[in-house]
């Protein structure tokens, strides 16, 4: 897993600006320096991604990632942004290989349904947005998105149904 992160790693410095490279280098640095954490880098990643530094939020939590590929919360969060940014397939190894090692978690199974979402695989997403919702009634994402495919099915009360569900955990 840890020479696939690298090898995702590299592509994103690839795909970004020298600019937002540079920038999101600057604070990584700076956050170490400062003695975070990898809890602490998730942070610092998540408020870049929510005031619209998606680029520097990739690369930041890559970098950590590289650095230290055994910490799952972070593993799951990059793998959450790549998803984000349209980069479902880059996703698929690392949220497969956490599946196995953390089986029967929300939040995981909602990220594989995500991924497939993302890439049109109907069965797949079901699935897992299915065994999210399973585990976690009111999963706002998992029953967001299923919301958006029983729309699609022309099940307009099932849609109705899961998007109650979304909105009662998030409200």
């Amino acid at each position: 897993l840890i020479l696939f992160i690298k090898k995702i790693h590299a592509g994103v410095e690839q795909i970004i600006t020298k600019e937002e490279k540079e920038e999101a280098s600057r604070a990584y640095v700076a956050a170490k320096s400062l003695g975070k954490t990898s809890n602490g880098m998730s942070n610092i990643s998540t408020n870049l991604y929510l005031s619209g530094h998606a680029a520097h939020a990739i690369y930041l939590l890559g970098k950590e990632c590289s650095s230290s590929p055994k910490h799952a919360n972070n593993l799951n969060n990059y793998a959450a942004l790549i998803i984000m940014a349209g980069g479902e397939q880059a996703a698929i190894p690392i949220l497969q290989n956490l599946n196995q090692s953390f089986p029967n978690n929300s939040t995981i199974l909602n990220n594989l349904g995500q991924e497939w979402y993302g890439m049109g695989e109907i069965n797949k997403k079901k699935k897992y947005l299915d065994m999210a919702i399973r585990l976690f009634e009111d999963h706002p994402q998992a029953n967001q998105t299923k919301c958006w495919i029983q729309k699609s099915e022309g099940n307009d009360k099932g849609a109705i149904e899961s998007l109650k569900r979304s909105i009662r955990e998030v409200y």
